[in-house]
């Protein structure tokens, strides 16, 4: 069995119902950040975000669309232009990501990582 699926169907309802509250984007304009679970699409303006890909993404394909795929394409993060600063997770296997305006920090916790 996936420890994912079996924690999120342990979380009591009221749990869930305050997860389901809170925002995909957290913008902290006095340090110029933006935090996001999976990342920004670099070709949408922060406003028309998707909430797949914030959720989901990973990498930008040639033709501008963007994949979960841990293969192919440029890493979202490599892509980004600010001028704020993203902290992002849900890449584990490619570890610490550090780029100009984009901060990868999933430590693959969820998988026994530290």
């Amino acid at each position: 069995d996936d420890p994912m699926t079996a924690t999120a169907a342990a979380l009591p309802r009221d749990c869930y119902q305050f997860l389901t509250t809170l925002p995909h984007i957290i913008k902290v304009p006095q340090f110029d950040i933006i935090v996001t679970h999976a990342g920004l699409n670099p070709n949408l303006p922060l406003e028309n975000q998707n909430l797949w890909e914030l959720l989901h993404m990973r990498r930008v394909l040639p033709n501008g669309r963007v994949t979960d795929a841990q293969n192919g394409g440029d890493l979202w993060a490599t892509k980004w232009k600010g001028p704020e600063t993203v902290i992002f997770g849900h890449d584990a296997r490619t570890g610490l990501q550090q780029h100009k305006y984009a901060i990868g920090l999933d430590s693959g916790c969820c998988y026994g990582g530290t």
